[in-house]
C-alpha cells in the first residue's frame, strides 16, 4: 500500500509535459493568447513568426501559412471548413480552436458554451 501511495504521489506531482516549440523559430511556444493555430496544416505558431510573415507579404499578394505555404483562408467559412477537415483527421488543435470560437461566438458561430466544453474535452482527450 505504501508503494501504491508513492506511485500516486509521483504521478500527481510530476512536472507537466514540455510545451511544443514554434514550427518556424523553434522557440518554446508562449501562452495560448500568443499562439496562432494554422487550420491548413494544424501547426501552432508563435504570434511573432505569424506577424512577421504577414508583414513580409505585399498588399497585392494573398497571405499564406508560414509553415506549409498554403494561402490563408480569406473567409470565416473557409477557415471553419479547414478546421473541420483537421478535426476529422483527429487534430487536437483543431478541436480546441473550434471550441474556443464557440465560447465567444466568433467566426460566425453561435455562442454555445456547452458545445464549446464538449469540443474542448475532446481536444484534451486527443492530447491538446
Amino acid at each position: 500500500k505504501k508503494r501504491a501511495a508513492e506511485l500516486f504521489d509521483e504521478a500527481l506531482f510530476k512536472l507537466p509535459p514540455p510545451k511544443d516549440d514554434c514550427s518556424i523559430c523553434f522557440l518554446p511556444l508562449p501562452c495560448a493568447e500568443q499562439t496562432i493555430y494554422q487550420p491548413c496544416c494544424g501547426q501552432l505558431l508563435c504570434r511573432g513568426c505569424s506577424c512577421k510573415m504577414a508583414t513580409d507579404v505585399s498588399k497585392t499578394e494573398i497571405p499564406y501559412c508560414p509553415f506549409c505555404r498554403e494561402p490563408a483562408p480569406t473567409t470565416d467559412e473557409e477557415m471553419l471548413r479547414r478546421c473541420r477537415k483537421r478535426m476529422k483527421l483527429g487534430d487536437a488543435g483543431a478541436w480546441c480552436h473550434i471550441g474556443l470560437l464557440y465560447i465567444d461566438g466568433r467566426a460566425g458561430l453561435p455562442r454555445d458554451r456547452r458545445l464549446a466544453l464538449e469540443l474542448l474535452q475532446r481536444a484534451s482527450e486527443l492530447g491538446s
